[in-house]
């Protein structure tokens, strides 16, 4: 997790995945919460409000894309890539949040920066 910041009206996440092995990582459906596994982007990341029992989705812009990383590239053997994704902005009283991010444990107490 390299930050979660806070704007007016959004939070943006950034992160990087590191590709450890001697095999490239293929990024197709690892990220996107599709059921076939299509596309590449990290849509199916989300935020949770413990407090107030609240999840906080991706965004969307008005012609209803996405506002994330996209078309993210496989990741090549010992090499890394960084990704984003911008959410609605809690509460400001709210300073921490989980960020469950598919197929990895979730960050639980991850502080929103301003």
């Amino acid at each position: 997790m390299n930050e979660l910041k806070r704007t007016s009206t959004t939070v943006t996440l950034k992160f990087t995945v590191y590709n450890t092995s001697d095999k490239g990582f293929s990024t197709q459906g690892v990220f996107d919460g599709d059921g076939y596994h299509r596309y590449r982007h990290v849509g199916a990341i989300h935020l949770i409000d413990e407090e107030s029992k609240k999840k906080y989705f991706v965004v969307t812009d008005s012609d209803g894309s996405l506002l994330c990383s996209d078309n993210i590239s496989d990741i090549a053997p010992k090499s890394q890539i960084t990704l984003w994704a911008k959410f609605p902005a809690p509460p400001s009283e709210i300073k921490k949040i989980t960020v469950e991010i598919p197929h990895f444990v979730p960050f639980e107490d991850v502080v929103i920066v301003q």
